[in-house]
């Protein structure tokens, strides 16, 4: 049923203006950048998530839409897949610091001592002999990539280079990890 609403979807999206491009990587994703007219489209199974500069084109593309599948309008997002929206003057600021501190309640973070970087420099681990089937690692690992994913690039190198530990980990891998979170 998925695969098929994602079928449906994408032809909808790509016959109501063939300008739409989809994202070659992210194939939720699909974009129209055409002269003064820049829409953006994000699908996550049935919420979708449209960025525009036109009212006149995401009107008809909600009546449009609205005619083929019932759609309820939400307004500007606050808060989409646990990342705040936060619209400001400037623009729009994302943040996942409600997430974060969730993750630092459930690995006992809570009243940690911040550190300034997610890594010291030359951080060197090696892989271990046998993994440990006790420590949550790769939950953990998968929750600090997708905070680095979305909304924190700044740890994105140190979460990448402890997921070639996923198969051999031990506490010094765990420990690296609390100490990016």
């Amino acid at each position: 049923a998925a695969h098929d609403w994602y079928v449906c979807s994408d032809r909808f999206i790509r016959a109501f203006d063939p300008r739409f491009k989809r994202n070659p990587s992210d194939t939720c994703l699909y974009t129209l950048f055409d002269e003064d007219l820049i829409v953006i489209i994000l699908v996550y199974v049935d919420d979708y998530i449209v960025a525009h500069n036109n009212q006149d084109f995401f009107d008809r593309f909600c009546k449009e839409f609205n005619m083929m599948y019932e759609m309820t309008k939400l307004g500007k997002r606050s808060n989409y897949l646990q990342i705040k929206v936060s619209w400001t003057e400037e623009g729009v600021m994302l943040s996942q610091a409600q997430y974060i501190e969730k993750l630092a309640e459930i690995y006992g973070l809570n009243s940690c001592n911040p550190k300034l970087i997610p890594m010291q420099p030359r951080f060197h681990l090696t892989a271990a002999v046998v993994d440990s089937t006790t420590i949550p690692f790769r939950s953990f690992l998968m929750s600090l990539m997708w905070i680095a994913r979305n909304t924190r690039p700044d740890i994105l190198y140190a979460v990448i280079y402890l997921s070639q530990f996923s198969n051999a980990y031990s506490d010094p891998h765990y420990s690296a990890l609390r100490v990016i979170l």
